[in-house]
């Protein structure tokens, strides 16, 4: 914009002072850990950083009033001033860190310039809890596995590569999948179960058994249920209701994470959803918290309850799952077609004992084209849940030892006939 009458100088003063605000917040974390790592502030504080930031919004002023030459001349004179400071100290072993944030801070600048308010505080405040957080990120560096860093770069090149290359249409009679949709579920899907993969790596198993049931929950509750009733045969007696809480809290936070899969899909559906997935959760959470007193000593043995998960970004899961949801898909739809509303919850609940991922993403796309109602969603998706949990349930009892199987059996029972009770109640109130 160019400062031709009054009536821009309001906006060009939010511009500049919102700039060098934002450069203030950055220059504030590279002082405060230069004075913690070095004793002295970095080349570069809270002043300076202000400044730069103020620059960048003045120098993508001038350049769109006249030639963007200006910025890219005062972007080379900021990175001539952060090189200088670089080999000026480079015999202190020091990273470039603070230098790249320097540089990143006059782009902050330009950015607010162009109007970006949100998008320039935001990407503000990542790198702000990227620089915050480097103790945590460097100790996650020891964690992550080659296996780990293999998969998850075979499987974004995969996702990066195939997804945008899929045709976005229907294929088969009467249109039954759509192969983009499939492996966009599949993106989703991992994404979120890595999330949780990989806090199990980040807080390690000594973090405490209820964090590790919460964090493995959000990976795999199957894997977290299984891990849990092999290591209570033959534990201490002080580890088994520790053990079940765990179990209870894996299987409760599924209901969160199915809401966050509807929401991501389908925001109308997520809310529909909210409440009945909202009450299972609340019931959920007091059965943990029934089993919530843990001793010392069983928190100080949490190490043996290391849950062994799989990097949800292997190609192999990923393409068994792809296989599933395909299935439901269109299971559900020849179910719809030929038995009506109850083939599809039928459905539901036999795809419910191996996964509720799959029937949740699937439904969720159903009401988004159309195929299917809101109403046949929700109960589809927690007939799936109620299914899952008495699977779970079973599980608990045929491979849990004696003490845990009553403690998390009776739990996770509770948990599914319950949810089952709700959805009656919702059913018979009319929705």
């Amino acid at each position: 914009m160019g400062l031709k009458s009054s009536e821009n100088l309001l906006p060009f003063l939010w511009q500049v002072l919102l700039s060098g605000l934002l450069g203030m917040a950055l220059g504030l974390e590279r002082q405060r850990a230069g004075q913690t790592e070095t004793g002295r502030g970095p080349f570069a504080g809270i002043r300076t950083f202000s400044l730069v930031g103020a620059m960048g919004c003045l120098a993508a002023t001038v350049a769109a009033a006249t030639n963007v030459a200006v910025l890219v001349v005062s972007l080379a004179c900021v990175g001539t001033l952060a090189a200088i400071s670089y080999v000026a100290d480079v015999k202190e072993d020091k990273g470039v860190t603070t230098e790249v944030t320097f540089l990143f801070a006059f782009l902050i600048g330009a950015l607010v310039q162009q109007g970006g308010y949100l998008e320039a505080a935001a990407v503000t405040l990542g790198a702000m809890a990227l620089l915050a957080y480097r103790e945590s990120l460097h100790a996650l560096v020891t964690k992550v596995s080659p296996e780990d860093i293999s998969n998850s770069i075979k499987f974004g090149l995969v996702s990066l590569v195939i997804l945008p290359i899929l045709p976005n249409r229907a294929f088969g009679p009467g249109g039954l999948l759509n192969p983009y949709v499939v492996w966009w579920m599949v993106v989703l899907m991992s994404g979120i179960s890595f999330a949780g993969y990989l806090l199990v790596k980040i807080v390690g198993p000594r973090a405490g058994i209820g964090l590790t049931g919460l964090l493995g929950g959000l990976a795999s509750s199957t894997a977290v249920t299984l891990t849990f009733s092999q290591r209570s045969r033959g534990a201490a007696p002080s580890l088994l209701k520790p053990y079940a809480m765990a179990v209870v809290i894996a299987c409760t936070i599924l209901y969160p994470r199915l809401f966050v899969e509807a929401l991501a899909v389908n925001p109308a559906l997520a809310a529909e959803l909210a409440p009945l997935l909202g009450a299972s959760l609340l019931l959920g959470l007091v059965l943990a918290g029934l089993l919530a007193r843990t001793p010392a000593s069983a928190e100080q043995e949490a190490g043996e309850a290391k849950v062994q998960l799989k990097n949800p970004f292997e190609l192999l899961p990923a393409i068994k799952f792809a296989v599933v949801f395909a299935v439901v898909v269109v299971v559900i739809k020849l179910a719809r077609s030929s038995l009506g509303d109850r083939g599809v919850y039928l459905a539901a609940m036999l795809a419910g004992l191996t996964d509720v991922d799959a029937i949740t993403l699937s439904m969720a796309q159903a009401t988004l084209d159309g195929s299917s109602t809101a109403e046949v969603a929700v109960r589809s998706v927690v007939l799936a849940t109620v299914s899952n949990t008495l699977v779970k349930t079973g599980i608990v009892l045929t491979g849990g030892g004696p003490g845990f199987r009553g403690r998390a059996g009776t739990a996770l029972a509770v948990l599914g006939l319950g949810t089952g009770g709700l959805l009656a109640a919702w059913v018979f109130l009319g929705a």
